[in-house]
């Protein structure tokens, strides 16, 4: 335990630079030894040896209280019977007053520590922090005080969110309480103005968005610091960015069918064997329970260390995953998810009643995307006993919904693959008659914007491909976009490209051309002009781009020998 000794000598040091103060031989000693550790400088008998005589006023070791704080935090080089033995040392031979401080309940090494504890530990406190008085001393000493009156204002209105997030995690750690607050002071700050927290009502969406990011700092801040995650090691969580807890697209395209197996399965019942979750099923569940997740990843390299707060990446996020529309259909997503498979099982008759009601009344208003009528659908038309919904008539009012708010839908890709009802399903006819209003409805969202959303995709490819491809890729998957582009101007553009670019672009192609299979419809003629342009022989020796193009060209012929699928 010499580095403990080096510790103390160093804590020691400010009081001894004091000229009227005296010491005693065994602080003496302690220091001395402290130093030498410190210094690799010899053995302390060396030293001591002409020390003869202290004055009695000497401050003496019996006068000194050593607090050892976060035993539980010990490192492993050093096992908890040698901690122990080495304050049994100080208190029996060096008539030190110690105090351990520690979270007994995470010491690791339990049985050596409670057989040690009994004979060396005298006095035990017990000391829990009381979470809510603690942090409203907390922010008062540290930003009313201060002087930062709007952040404190703003922390006393997420209180009740942190404190539900901290309980959540079982935790009332002041220390996370304080990493968390002073983490989020930056990020406070720089979006300050950007979401017009200076006025004295702010817009409600943007304190919406100042709960949704302090939401996800503060789940970050608890997980981070147990442990759990790091900046290099996310767990997944950022695998289930921008979707929700357990409404995920992936889910919606196999939740109808898998929900008709559970609701007329026998052995699917609330006591259903669930599989073991995953570190980021916990984390959604525990942190955003009945609530849209979004991850954040300018928010998470800070909180865990890895880069400095990018303001403007934030606002981009929050522009893009919580607009206005979006946060019109946050309490949907949350009845959907309450109303879910297993979630359902836990609600009392009433409760039930009342949600699929205000879950009703939302979908007459087309407030639903239309990938989700078929479970508002079925959640109307399960459990006839407690909610006793006419199947027919509300098949009929949704339809006239549907068609009657057509203008407030988006265009849902492959809508046609979200039917997974079997013909022996109950209710199967309503099912497939009330699918086909939505798909024919999702074909007239589709003509009415998709000649001008390929010419707004043509231009973002001129401008920043990147930002091309993965609009494509997540919101146009299976429109035939290339049909509508004018080829000479694609070709000026595609001219201009870098090397790199072009890489970027035959990647792209392969993707979605070669690998998910996808159709192709009238975009041949586009393809076959494309292929006469990169086949033409250049002269001269070959270059970088020579080589790229051939590779081009020969994933624009493998594209060419596909089928033509025509709808």
């Amino acid at each position: 335990m010499n580095e403990v000794y080096t510790l103390i000598a160093l804590e020691l040091l400010p009081i001894l630079k004091g000229k009227t103060v005296k010491i005693s031989m065994g602080i003496a000693k302690m220091f001395i030894r402290g130093l030498l550790q410190y210094k690799r400088a010899g053995n302390i008998d060396d030293f001591l040896k002409d020390i003869s005589r202290l004055s009695k006023t000497a401050l003496e070791m019996k006068e000194l209280v050593l607090i050892f704080d976060d035993l539980d935090r010990l490192p492993g080089t050093v096992s908890i019977t040698e901690f122990v033995g080495f304050v049994n040392s100080l208190v029996e031979h060096d008539n030190n007053k110690v105090i351990v401080i520690a979270d007994q309940d995470s010491i690791t090494d339990q049985k050596n520590y409670l057989a040690v504890k009994e004979k060396t530990i005298g006095t035990t406190v017990e000391f829990t922090a009381a979470f809510d008085n603690s942090f409203d001393q907390i922010i008062l000493e540290k930003y009313k005080k201060a002087g930062f009156e709007p952040y404190y204002k703003y922390l006393q209105e997420l209180k009740p969110m942190i404190q539900e997030l901290f309980y959540a995690a079982a935790s009332t750690n002041l220390r996370t309480l304080i990493y968390f607050l002073q983490t989020f002071d930056k990020i406070f700050h720089d979006v300050f103005y950007e979401l017009g927290l200076d006025k004295n009502s702010p817009d409600e969406l943007n304190f919406f968005k100042l709960q949704e990011i302090a939401r996800f700092a503060v789940s970050v801040c608890i997980e981070f610091k147990s442990g759990s995650i790091s900046y290099t090691n996310t767990q997944g969580i950022d695998e289930v960015a921008a979707i929700n807890a357990q409404l995920t697209q992936d889910f919606l395209r196999k939740a109808f069918s898998d929900n008709m197996r559970r609701l007329n399965d026998p052995s699917a019942s609330k006591v259903e064997k669930e599989d073991e979750k995953s570190y980021k099923d916990e984390f959604v569940n525990k942190f955003y329970n009945n609530k849209t997740y979004h991850f954040y990843p300018s928010i998470y390299r800070f909180v865990t260390g890895g880069d400095d707060f990018d303001k403007e990446e934030l606002l981009a996020d929050l522009k893009e995953k919580i607009d206005d529309r979006r946060q019109k259909i946050y309490r949907q997503d949350e009845l959907l998810n309450a109303l879910g498979y297993p979630h359902c099982y836990d609600l009392g008759n009433e409760e039930l009643r009342k949600l699929t009601a205000e879950m009703y009344e939302f979908a007459l208003q087309g407030l639903f995307s239309l990938d989700r009528y078929l479970s508002v659908f079925h959640f109307l038309e399960r459990f006839p006993e407690i909610l006793g919904y006419d199947p027919k008539e509300v098949t009929e009012k949704l339809k006239a919904a549907v068609r009657e708010h057509a203008g407030n839908f988006f265009y849902v890709p492959m809508l046609k693959e979200h039917f997974g009802v079997k013909p022996d399903q109950r209710n199967y006819e309503y099912f497939r008659d009330l699918f086909q209003v939505l798909n024919e409805v999702n074909e007239q969202v589709s003509n009415a914007i998709g000649r001008k959303n390929d010419t707004d995709l043509f231009t973002a490819f001129s401008q920043d491909p990147d930002s091309f491809y993965k609009a494509v890729h997540e919101q146009y998957s299976d429109r035939p976009i290339l049909a509508n582009w004018d080829f000479d101007a694609f070709y000026i553009r595609f001219q201009e490209m870098t090397n790199n670019q072009l890489r970027g672009f035959s990647t792209f192609l392969k993707n979605r051309y070669l690998v998910y299979e996808l159709p192709l419809w009238t975009e041949r003629e586009f393809f076959e002009l494309l292929s006469k342009k990169v086949n033409e022989k250049r002269e001269g020796e070959p270059t970088l781009r020579d080589i790229i193009q051939e590779g081009l060209s020969e994933i624009v012929d493998q594209i060419l020998q596909k089928p033509v699928i025509t709808n």
